[in-house]
């Protein structure tokens, strides 16, 4: 059978034709699609809250090579202008996947005012700028937690003070076991706080260190006045090697195991809560604010406060270990940042919050003496004390 445009490829010997260019044209166009949504839309949202750092250091960058005399003194007006208009304009910026990343989105924004948006660039990768806004902005929030869980040791303290002779049965594995106060039951949880607060200063002097100006890993030909830079962004010091800078991947692993540490020790001060204030025990009634009532059972008042914050814990423990994997690759993989970018202030943000929501939760705990002292009567919480009497 004579081969024809009909039955071309039909049979053996007769391979497939090429693909028509419109085909091949509509392939491309579906698989750029594919990569917006998935893997560039992945990477711009992790980075769309640093917006406004990233502001900081282009505009620090930027006054850094006028200063050294590499940017035109014009051009270099017309990009601060840009830059301080952008900057103006806030954290909510028009953002599109299909422009990349945050640095290349804000690049096309600042290119619409100024034709100088092109010495942005001059001396380092956008990947550099990023870093730099991280630091900005986990340093930021390390502040931020610190001072929540400041106010949680207070509310916890003034909380024990109010109730240093209130008399409840302390527990071990749910069993009553001897008696204690509400004060000295609830400051078991300072102790814990302190040294939360402890492992955030030491981590904030380590972040606390600028990254900016190292040429995006081995340096630069321009001069980068990195010392000038980190004074700029108001850092402590610098991190002394170029490389190191450019691909740390400790940093994160560090700050996303504090804030698994901090988050299960706030949970286990909301386990507590949760079984003090059940109908079993209920020496301790949590606020309205921070109950529900459930729809079946209308008359229960469920601690949802306490649950969200156990499951603020569940969630950090596989953050961390997501990140710890994110950080096994060899040096200078850009994957190996992705994650990074936004789980981590992610998880500083969240990690505050529960510290503000518990300190609001033991603010307006309520406490039913008569609840208090039907729990003392029954399970011999005497018997240690009755024991170590008869042995003086």
């Amino acid at each position: 059978m004579p081969t024809t445009p009909a039955n071309r490829g039909a049979g053996p010997g007769h391979p497939e034709p090429p693909p028509h260019a419109l085909e091949l044209g509509a392939r491309a166009a579906a698989s750029a699609e594919r990569m917006v949504a998935s893997a560039l839309s992945f990477e711009l949202d992790g980075q769309r809250h640093l917006a406004q750092e990233m502001g900081l250091c282009d505009l620090a960058h930027t006054v850094s090579l006028i200063e050294a005399g590499v940017l035109p003194p014009l051009d270099g007006a017309a990009l601060l202008r840009a830059l301080l208009a952008l900057q103006a304009r806030g954290p909510a910026l028009p953002l599109d996947p299909a422009r990349g990343d945050l640095y290349t989105n804000r690049e096309a924004l600042l290119g619409a005012d100024t034709s100088a948006v092109g010495w942005l660039g001059a001396g380092r990768a956008r990947r550099e700028s990023t870093t730099t806004a991280h630091h900005l902005a986990v340093r930021a929030r390390l502040l931020s937690l610190c001072g929540a869980l400041n106010r949680l040791g207070r509310a916890l303290a003034d909380a024990a003070e109010r109730h240093a002779g209130a008399l409840i049965p302390d527990y071990t594995y749910w069993q009553p076991a001897q008696p204690t106060t509400l004060g000295h039951w609830l400051l078991s949880s300072s102790g814990p706080l302190r040294r939360d607060l402890e492992r955030l200063r030491a981590h904030h002097e380590r972040v606390d260190r600028s990254p900016a100006g190292c040429g995006s890993a081995s340096g630069s030909r321009l001069p980068q006045g990195r010392a000038r830079l980190a004074a700029l962004l108001g850092f402590g010091g610098l991190v002394e090697h170029a490389r190191d800078a450019m691909w740390q991947a400790d940093l994160s692993i560090e700050g996303a195991a504090l804030c698994t540490a901090i988050l299960v020790n706030l949970d286990r001060l909301a386990e507590d809560l949760m079984f003090a204030t059940t109908a079993e025990v209920g020496f301790l009634e949590l606020d309205d604010a921070h109950a529900r009532a459930s729809e079946s059972t209308p008359q229960r008042r469920d601690p949802a406060a306490l649950g969200y914050v156990r499951a603020l814990a569940n969630r950090a423990i596989g953050r961390g270990a997501q990140l710890a994997a994110a950080g096994r690759t060899p040096s200078g993989q850009v994957d190996s940042r992705l994650s990074a970018y936004g789980e981590v202030p992610r998880a500083l943000d969240e990690s505050a919050g529960a510290a503000e929501l518990m300190g609001q939760v033991v603010e307006h705990l309520r406490f039913r003496p008569e609840r208090a002292a039907a729990c003392l009567e029954g399970g011999f919480l005497l018997a240690t004390d009755l024991a170590e009497a008869l042995l003086v």
